[in-house]
């Protein structure tokens, strides 16, 4: 296992972050960089950090993911210069297995150079009938029904998004692969489920629409805002929820086939069989990979 960080980052310049981090001499600690675009299911705990204190949704730009010394570091690696660039982060560390890391790069171009899995009539940006007729179940914690405040929008009820208007609107200009983080918080003694969930979406739902795992960082120690949350919250042994305990990065070809799988029934029976119950939070922010 090694520790990396996830970094959600605002910074104040795409063109002079790339610059930059070309720059950066090798080895690199970079493994991910990814343009941020929206919570396809928003974040309640860390609420204040991951949106923002203010009336306005925190309006995050990058994803940026890098080896670290140790899992309680949360600095940026110092080689990278881009600290001035930097307006707002927020960063959780993670271990990630040694063997996952090593192969990431040639994964990455295998997923690349796959061809992505069919999808039915209804689901693309030039026909877009079978996501406008989707109707999501009302008894699951995600579905196309979930919504969040757009990036820079007033934190009212009325300016929240559907996942389904999300995609049609995303979705037009969007069509190619995209990364998906997932921060994941169980409530007590329900993690091992999850896992159980996992091994059954992989081979099964997600598997036929693409889907695959790219990180998986297991055993969060530290998170920039566990301490301003404090241990009533971010401690288990004071009675608090132990927040973020592990982080997914997941693959998935286009944002179609990620609403497709969410309106396919049997991504419904496995989220009953699997999931009900299991999690505290799962905020879920979308990404496009951009290549530093």
């Amino acid at each position: 296992m090694a520790p990396v960080s996830f970094h959600i980052l605002t910074t104040t310049s795409e063109p002079s972050l790339l610059s930059t981090l070309r720059s950066v001499p090798s080895p690199s600690p970079i493994l991910f960089l990814a343009r941020a675009y929206h919570w396809t299911h928003a974040p309640t705990l860390s609420g204040v950090a991951l949106t923002g204190p203010g009336a306005q949704m925190h309006a995050w730009t990058h994803l940026l993911i890098t080896r670290t010394s140790s899992l309680t570091n949360l600095s940026l690696p110092s080689d990278l210069n881009i600290d001035s660039l930097i307006t707002n982060k927020w960063t959780v560390t993670t271990d990630v297995n040694e063997d996952m890391l090593t192969s990431f790069p040639s994964s990455q171009s295998r997923r690349k150079a796959t061809s992505a899995p069919s999808l039915p009539p209804g689901w693309s940006p030039s026909d877009q009938s079978a996501l406008n007729a989707a109707i999501p179940p009302e008894d699951l914690d995600f579905s196309l029904s979930s919504s969040a405040v757009p990036f820079g929008a007033d934190k009212t009820p009325e300016n929240k998004k559907s996942l389904k208007s999300f995609t049609a609107s995303f979705g037009k200009t969007h069509t190619g692969p995209l990364a998906m983080l997932n921060l994941l918080a169980y409530n007590p003694g329900q993690r091992s489920q999850y896992f159980k969930y996992i091994s059954s979406f992989g081979p099964g739902v997600g598997g036929r629409y693409g889907s695959e795992a790219m990180l998986l960082g297991t055993g969060v120690q530290e998170w920039s805002s566990r301490k301003d949350e404090g241990s009533a919250v971010a401690d288990p042994e004071k009675g608090g929820s132990g927040v973020w305990e592990d982080v997914g990065l997941v693959w998935y070809p286009s944002i179609w086939h990620f609403a497709g799988m969410l309106a396919d029934e049997e991504y419904a029976e496995a989220d009953r069989k699997w999931k009900r119950g299991v999690l505290a939070d799962n905020p879920i922010l979308c990404c496009e990979e951009i290549e530093p």
